[in-house]
């Protein structure tokens, strides 16, 4: 975003017409190019209202004893079937795999019980 921005000025110095303001120029110039301001984005109300969201979900979690990012009893980290030792990647179709266990074809995405990381270095 940074580059973009140098390289707008840098286009705009370029063909700025001596006989007008550059800072109304630039201005323009950084409009006509899609430059956006944060604030035009998302209005206060819609902010407001967003925060108020998250706010209350964060308060519920609280007050159920949870906290975002917290492991609990009942919650098990799963191996994705493109990680799995069990999975073998086929060349035929993109972000696909074979499994082992379960005989079947699956996404790089999906997942199970049965899952295990690969070893380190294999692929």
């Amino acid at each position: 975003m940074r580059e973009k921005l140098i390289d707008l000025i840098i286009e705009a110095k370029r063909t700025d017409p001596e006989t007008d303001s550059f800072t109304e120029y630039l201005a323009d110039f950084l409009i006509k190019n899609g430059v956006v301001i944060a604030d035009e984005v998302v209005s206060k109300e819609l902010y407001k209202q967003i925060k108020w969201e998250r706010d209350t979900a964060l308060n519920q979690l609280e007050r159920v004893g949870l906290s975002l990012g917290e492991k609990t009893d009942n919650i098990v980290s799963v191996v994705r079937c493109s990680e799995c030792a069990y999975a073998e990647k086929l060349l035929v179709f993109e972000n696909s795999y074979s499994c082992l266990t379960h005989e079947t074809f699956v996404s790089e995405n999906d997942y199970c019980s049965y899952g295990e990381p690969k070893a380190k270095g294999e692929e």
